[in-house]
């Protein structure tokens, strides 16, 4: 589907709320969201999250029951996109900075 096709979709039609505990946003939330996440993947999302020392400790991930393919999906991985939602809990093992970071920063030294 043509981007401006798509995000007149996404403009135009109430959304579907599942699993959302109250949280209501507003199309143009949804196309922004959109335009924002949808390039990453799960991959490079875990990639990027055990890069900076992250600890998961429990993933879920709602996926597609069956993935019809065209000839515009063939370049992409089955598992991005089968993949729905993706939840996730870690713990952030990065060392904590000092107190006087933001001025150690400030002056050249915390670098």
């Amino acid at each position: 589907m043509p981007e401006a096709e798509l995000k007149e979709l996404v403009l135009n039609t109430p959304p579907s709320y599942i699993d959302r505990a109250g949280e209501f946003a507003t199309p143009a939330q949804y196309w922004q969201w959109y335009k924002e996440l949808n390039p990453i993947t799960v991959t490079s999302f875990e990639a990027e999250l055990r890069a900076l020392d992250f600890e998961f400790y429990r993933a879920a991930v709602r996926t597609e029951e069956l993935i019809e393919y065209s000839p515009a999906l063939q370049r992409y991985p089955i598992a991005d996109l089968a993949t729905l939602e993706l939840y996730l809990s870690c713990y952030n093992r990065k060392q904590a900075r000092p107190a006087n970071y933001r001025q150690l920063s400030a002056t050249g030294e915390g670098k």
